[in-house]
Order: structure tokens, then C-alpha cells, then sequence
């Protein structure tokens, strides 16, 4: 009955809490990552462990332009040089996340999260993977269409999820 669909579940969550805190590690090595848009006007460095946590949110923004967040502190971003003068901004809602995209392209491939103000949140799907081997060590669904009752689970701080230097989280 009920009881033991919540020892499965606690089960789970126990789980889980087992595997960030096994990628929480200050040993992880951290490497350097490159991504940008389309056309290449817009493009970053960021530094993250190969193996990072990708959250798939399924709010509106999310669900149609395809992002998969893979959240890491502002201080391990790098927006190239010119960058900044092909990107524009759609701010929505709440108007505190910022929604930034290549004018002519039309991709976003990095914004600034409402749930993490210190943090960035990079488009997995906009990471040149080859490059650098970045790996998905855990997707995390995240249920974005019910933002307000669930920004708790994912609210932790960007270095909490997958290392300490200005880690990789969620949304």
C-alpha cells in the first residue's frame, strides 16, 4: 500500500543524496568548456567537471527552445570578447530571470537564472561536447510548469550539485 511506495521513494531520494554528495567532491578536476550560438557570434568558456548534472526543466521558455540547464557560478563563466553586442534580452513573468539570444541566429545558449542569481545557466545542447568531453553524469527533471511550488528542490547553490569551484547545479 502507501507505506511502501514511501520507502521507495525515500529510498530514492536517499539515493540520490548519496550521488551529490559522491560529486560534491573537492578532488573533482575541473575543466574547460566552450559553447556558444548558431552562427558562433556569441560564444563562452565556462569551467566545470567533465561530468556535470543537466536539469530538464519542462516550463514553457524550456520546453519549446529545447534547453538543458547545466548551472555554474558567474565566476566560472567567461562571455567572449564582442559577444555581448550580438545578444538580446526577453524578459517575462517575474522579469528576473534574463533571457538572452543572438539577434540574427536566434539561439540561446546561456541565460541568468531567476533560481540562481549568482549563477549562469549554460544550454547542454549548445556545448561543443567534443571539444572539451563533457559527460551528463545525472539528468534531474525538473517540473517547470508548477515553477513556483517546486523552485525549492532546485534552489541549492550552483557549487552544491556536481564540485566546489563555481559548480555546475540546476535551473
Amino acid at each position: 500500500g502507501h507505506y511502501g511506495r514511501g520507502c521507495v521513494s525515500s529510498s530514492r531520494e536517499r539515493e540520490r543524496e548519496r550521488e551529490r554528495a559522491a560529486m560534491q567532491r573537492t578532488d573533482v578536476e575541473w575543466i574547460e568548456h566552450y559553447g556558444g550560438c548558431h552562427c558562433g557570434k556569441v560564444s563562452y568558456t565556462f569551467r566545470a567537471p567533465q561530468s556535470v548534472l543537466v536539469v530538464d526543466c519542462d516550463c514553457s521558455v524550456c520546453s519549446m527552445t529545447g534547453f538543458k540547464h547545466v548551472i555554474i557560478g558567474k565566476d566560472a563563466f567567461h562571455l567572449q570578447e564582442g559577444s555581448e553586442e550580438f545578444i538580446t534580452e526577453y524578459l517575462f513573468g517575474t522579469r528576473t530571470a534574463r533571457h538572452v539570444f543572438r539577434r540574427v541566429c536566434g539561439v540561446k545558449s546561456f541565460y541568468y537564472p531567476r533560481s540562481h542569481p549568482d549563477g549562469i545557466s549554460v544550454n547542454l545542447n549548445c556545448v561543443d561536447r567534443a571539444r572539451s568531453g563533457l559527460e551528463v553524469a545525472e539528468v534531474q527533471p525538473f517540473n517547470g510548469r508548477n515553477w513556483e511550488q517546486n523552485a525549492a528542490s532546485i534552489q541549492q547553490p550552483p557549487s552544491a550539485a556536481v564540485g566546489g569551484e563555481g559548480s555546475s547545479s540546476s535551473l
